[in-house]
């Protein structure tokens, strides 16, 4: 685990999608949210960065970057599998003075003074003296303010944006398992509206918002412990490994660590391959 972990230091800071969101002007993303702002709500942003949610491509009909009527999304999804949005935490120091940048957070900065090329989870630490948030783990109390404020924003928004009201819909919200592949590395949370995903097809180790601040506000948990207790809070076999439900692309990442790929008995046939 500690050798995966140690891993992400190669990454290239944030998902491909969302640092082209913030620096390339033709990004199908960036000019959703120029067309449709109110569809990407951010919370402030400090010397700890900042939040901003929006929808999740994969849920969105047609797979655009945006919902063409988001008023009517509840209603015609609330019986078909609802719907879904994704809010991605934006470190500080990269995108500060680039235009979306700006509009997003309601601010007015210069330009960063990061490299104009995109640079990896290690030289960013180092560069910048402070921890990159790949994923659950690398939180500390420090963020409480951010996340709590990510999670008022989501409910105000689902209500003011696509009409839902928090206590009479199924509203979850969530982060994955706290180990990421490669392509998705960076903290983002899962808001998801009357979703209800077939067996197997959902986080087995999902780790709760509400488990999450649990764990942050617990004045017994020290910020050099939260990573231990954040994982110890997800499944695990008899033997102690620990388990996720995640599709076994990219295994290359894996390599090297004792990793074992077991098969998904929940999967439906009509998704299922032979080999």
């Amino acid at each position: 685990m500690q050798e995966r972990i140690s891993r992400y230091a190669n990454n290239e800071i944030l998902p491909t999608f969302i640092y082209n969101f913030f620096t390339k002007e033709d990004d199908p993303k960036a000019k959703a949210f120029q067309q449709h702002p109110e569809q990407f709500p951010a919370t402030h942003f400090s010397t700890e960065g900042g939040m901003f949610l929006m929808p999740n491509t994969k849920y969105v009909p047609g797979k655009s970057e945006s919902f063409e009527r988001p008023e009517d999304i509840l209603a015609s999804t609330r019986n078909t599998g609802g719907f879904a949005l994704v809010g991605y935490w934006v470190p500080p120091g990269v995108f500060e003075g680039k235009e979306p940048f700006n509009k997003l957070f309601g601010v007015n900065t210069q330009r960063a003074e990061g490299p104009e090329s995109r640079e990896t989870i290690a030289a960013y630490n180092k560069r910048t003296d402070s921890s990159f948030i790949v994923n659950p783990i690398d939180l500390q109390k420090k963020h409480i303010p951010m996340l709590n404020e990510f999670k008022e924003m989501s409910l105000k928004h689902l209500q003011d944006v696509y009409g839902v009201q928090p206590d009479k819909e199924k509203v979850d919200i969530y982060l994955h398992s706290p180990i990421y592949g490669n392509r998705t590395a960076g903290l983002h949370i899962h808001v998801r509206i009357n979703q209800n995903l077939p067996a197997g097809e959902i986080d087995s180790n999902r780790l709760g918002f509400d488990k999450l601040m649990s764990i942050l506000n617990d004045e017994k948990i020290s910020d050099s412990h939260i990573r231990e207790h954040i994982l110890n809070s997800g499944l695990k076999t008899n033997s102690g490994s620990f388990l996720s439900f995640s599709s076994a692309w990219g295994r290359q990442q894996f390599e090297g660590t004792a990793t074992t790929y077991v098969p998904n008995p929940f999967r439906r046939p009509d998704l299922m391959t032979s080999t």
